[in-house]
């Protein structure tokens, strides 16, 4: 009776371990929309060209994350489309009233370059240059590195309602 016990244990951890597992996600997965991601909603996304786009999503834990995909013909053809993942990484906690995670209108040094992911302080200017965490996406690969986030600004497109125009 005792080891029918042990083992009766032992998998129901393992079922409940592998469910937990299970939502979340993984490179390699693939998706029509965010919401089809079970424990997962998108905040924001991006094109960043024809290959390639990246989402902010948020897990029902508050875990914020950065995902690339690429844009793959779907089951229909080429007029159905769909994502898989390539790259994950995880945003560091921030508290959403103070802070924005931007996905367009970086730009370094000032030159635009709508590769360029960061994390900033939310403020009522027009360029937000307190940047605390940026991201880079390889083109060619559709990986997200970490950069310097010296140089680094994002416009703000609050700006427009902050100042009353």
């Amino acid at each position: 009776m005792k080891k029918v016990l042990i083992l009766a244990s032992f998998l129901m951890s393992c079922t409940a371990a592998s469910s937990q597992q299970s939502s979340r996600i993984k490179v390699g997965n693939i998706f029509k929309d965010v919401s089809e991601i079970s424990g997962y909603s998108s905040q924001s996304s991006t094109a960043v060209n024809l290959h390639y786009g990246v989402n902010h999503i948020k897990s029902h834990k508050n875990e914020h994350y950065l995902i690339s995909s690429k844009f793959e013909d779907g089951h229909l053809g080429t007029n159905d489309y769909q994502m898989r993942v390539i790259d994950i990484v995880e945003i560091p906690p921030f508290k959403e009233e103070y802070f924005t995670v931007k996905l367009k209108n970086c730009s370094l040094n000032g030159r635009n370059n709508s590769s360029l992911f960061a994390l900033v302080v939310s403020e009522e200017k027009r360029q937000l240059k307190n940047v605390l965490h940026v991201w880079t996406l390889d083109r060619k690969t559709g990986v997200l590195t970490s950069v310097n986030p010296e140089g680094v600004t994002c416009f703000n497109e609050n700006w427009v309602a902050y100042s009353g125009n």
